[in-house]
């Protein structure tokens, strides 16, 4: 909606806002390359893809640092370390 807020509409009516990080805490921030897993945050962002391993191939290209888990899952890690999942479209 402006620079400090986004919406993303979701299924069943739920929306996900994510605000911008205030300065002050923003430059508490140190972000390292590649970046540290962050994986002790209390959410994890999923985004559905009809082929996750095409899906994947295609982050990795762009730099995306994934990580195949052990039960065959993809996460990837975004520039701060948070890590996000991949799911495919049942």
């Amino acid at each position: 909606l402006n620079d400090q807020w986004a919406e993303f509409k979701l299924e069943k009516g739920a929306i996900l806002g994510l605000h911008a990080i205030p300065p002050a805490i923003a430059d508490t921030i140190v972000i390292e390359d590649p970046p540290a897993i962050r994986e002790e945050t209390p959410i994890k962002l999923v985004f559905e893809t009809a082929n996750v391993a095409a899906e994947a191939q295609r982050l990795e290209q762009q730099g995306v640092v994934l990580i195949q888990r052990p039960w065959g899952s993809w996460d990837g890690l975004d520039p701060e370390g948070n890590v996000f999942g991949l799911t495919e479209t049942v």
